[in-house]
Formats: structure tokens, C-alpha cells, sequence
């Protein structure tokens, strides 16, 4: 959803003081197992709650950019570590509400499809303690590229198809075309009653 990507993008750029830059790399289906053997480790993963839909997704930023954005965050210049390790309580901390801008980006961007609610529910910095679903099972991974400054990373969202595969048919494009059109109609109609409602009128009445 471009519009839920605009709000969070902005409020990136706003809280990191820099240019933030997102770009979709690829969409692609594979299996758990090998989509949790491909993460580093250390790394930083974020499990989600998708409600009202049962289970949990997965998001993975690469220690990386989690790092570039710590050092931008506590006043540096935002650029790549010189090592990855382990994150600090206190580094943690700081990079949770990066997260939670992120969380309520994929809200606001799966709004064209439906009203889920996506909650971060834990983190983790190794894949092997992250099993949302058995390693057969079937995801579908988004891969987007994150500029924040002078550096850049990979950010993965797994989405397990069993939790995903009860609204899958809204997910076509022509409802996706549809629901869009209808939210940009139901926007104007906001806009230009907020403008009315604005709109000084002179009235005289006669009787």
C-alpha cells in the first residue's frame, strides 16, 4: 500500500534526520526452513501478530542497517559498523521504536485489503530460536531495501501462507484496483467536505 508506505517512510525520515529511501526488491515463495536458514547470526527479528488472523509473521533487518541506524540515532553520522554483534539492552531499546514505525506501516498499508492490526509480540537475534511455523511450510517473503544516509540494508517480512490463506482472493489484483479506488473516492469526499465545512457564507432570511 503506497499510502501506508508514504506515513512510515516519512516518520523514518523524521525521526533519523535523513533521507529515507525504500524500495521493493522481490516477492517470492519458499519454505520456512529455508527462509530462516538464509538470516545471519547474530541478527535483528522482529515476530508480529497479524490480528484478527491467528499466527505470527516475521521481520528480519539486517544488523547492518540495524547498527547505522543506532549510531545515526545516538548522533553519529549513520555509517556501517565495523562489526556485528550482539545488541545491548539499551541499543535494543532504541531500535524498538524504528520497529514499531515499521509495524504500523504494514497496518496502514494492508488497510486496502483489511482492518489487521499488526502488533510486534517478541525479538530475537538468532534464527534458530525463531519457529513460527514448521520448517516445511510454505511463506511468502517481501525483500525491501532500506537507504537511511550514508548506508543501506536489507529488510525481509515473512508472511506464512497458512495464516495468509484466508483472505488470499482479496489479495487479487483487480480487488486490490477496486478497494483502492474506493478509499481514494471516499478520501475526496472527505477532503472536499472539510474545505465546505471551512467555507465562510453570508445568509439573509426573510420572512
Amino acid at each position: 500500500g503506497s499510502d501506508g508506505n508514504v506515513h512510515s517512510i516519512d516518520l523514518l525520515s523524521t525521526y533519523l534526520r535523513t533521507v529515507i529511501e525504500v524500495n521493493l526488491v522481490a516477492v517470492d515463495q519458499l519454505t520456512y526452513g529455508e527462509f530462516n536458514m538464509s538470516l545471519s547470526n547474530p541478527t535483528y527479528i522482529t515476530m508480529f501478530s497479524l490480528e484478527p488472523l491467528e499466527g505470527k509473521g516475521v521481520m528480519e533487518i539486517n544488523p547492518v542497517l540495524v547498527f547505522s541506524v543506532i549510531e545515526r540515532l545516538l548522533g553519529g553520522k549513520g555509517r556501517p559498523p565495523t562489526e556485528v554483534r550482539v545488541l545491548t539492552d539499551i541499543e535494543q531499546a532504541i531500535i524498538n521504536r524504528v520497529v514499531s514505525i515499521f509495524i504500523e506501516g504494514l497496518t496502514q498499508a494492508w488497510r486496502h485489503v483489511a482492518d489487521f492490526t499488526f502488533r510486534a509480540t517478541d525479538t530475537e537475534v538468532n534464527p534458530q530460536f525463531v519457529q513460527v511455523v514448521s520448517p516445511g511450510e510454505t511463506v511468502i517473503l517481501v525483500t525491501l531495501e532500506m537507504k537511511a544516509g550514508e548506508s543501506s540494508g536489507i529488510i525481509s517480512i515473512c508472511f506464512p501462507f497458512i495464516f495468509i490463506e484466508p483472505i488470499m482472493n482479496r489479495l487479487s489484483a483487480q480487488h486490490l484496483m477496486a478497494s483502492s479506488k474506493k478509499k481514494t473516492e471516499e478520501g475526496k469526499q472527505g477532503h472536499i467536505k472539510k474545505n465546505l465545512d471551512k467555507t465562510p457564507l453570508s445568509i439573509s432570511v426573510r420572512l
